[in-house]
């Protein structure tokens, strides 16, 4: 096996188990489709990636680190720990209704609570809510686990947020796009749910910091 082949090879298994831990499907029950959608790339290109026939590009592999909260150095040699942020845990959360989590500050102490399985430090004052719609789907399908830290506001290309619009009196988990001249939009991957402009008609009530599938 040649240097540049195994290093294609060495990558791959890298990029795939960090899918692994972050909960993605299996390679063959749509793990590619998913993280195209989540990346903001092609299929194709995600396939080659996780089939050892080429690598992201270097802006490619530092959006790989910022969506999936990894250590680039890790990514693209091995070397150092897979993520500051990655722990082994069982935390217990207040869940919500995707409906109640506008009000979430005077709902958490008395909501229902579950026990959960992270691979993720997240902050004590988040709370979970269930995806209520397809919207997001394949990243997160109906049913999906999301947790919700409603500290982290700020918003940053390509991340995901629990945002409540006031014209439509809804809730709703968008991917916040900023546009070339800095509009910002959240949209959806679903074709028949239409972008959101940010106003100030829009609160963002929170950042999706993990998830768990529902297949998982």
């Amino acid at each position: 096996m040649t240097s540049e082949i195994m290093a294609l090879s060495e990558f791959s298994a890298r990029l795939n188990k960090i899918l692994d831990l972050r909960n993605y499907p299996a390679k063959d029950k749509g793990r590619i489709v998913v993280f195209a959608k989540k990346a903001g790339v092609t299929p194709k290109a995600v396939s080659k990636w996780l089939n050892s026939e080429s690598l992201p590009s270097r802006k490619n592999r530092e959006r790989i680190c910022d969506l999936e909260d990894i250590n680039i150095e890790w990514l693209e040699t091995g070397n150092g720990v897979i993520s500051t942020e990655k722990t082994t845990d069982q935390r217990i959360f207040p869940i919500l209704s995707i409906e109640e989590s506008p009000n979430h500050n005077n709902l958490v102490r008395s909501s229902p609570k579950h026990s959960f399985e992270i691979t993720h430090v997240i902050n004590d004052k988040s709370f979970v809510i269930y995806a209520s719609e397809d919207s997001m789907s394949p990243v997160f399908d109906k049913g999906s686990i999301l947790f919700i830290d409603p500290d982290q506001k700020d918003l940053v290309d390509g991340k995901f947020y629990l945002i409540h619009t006031k014209e439509e009196k809804s809730t709703v988990i968008r991917q916040c796009v900023i546009a070339s001249n800095n509009n910002v939009f959240f949209t959806a991957f679903n074709s028949e749910y239409s972008p959101i402009q940010y106003s100030s008609k829009n609160t963002v009530i929170g950042k999706v910091v993990y998830s768990i599938s529902r297949y998982a």
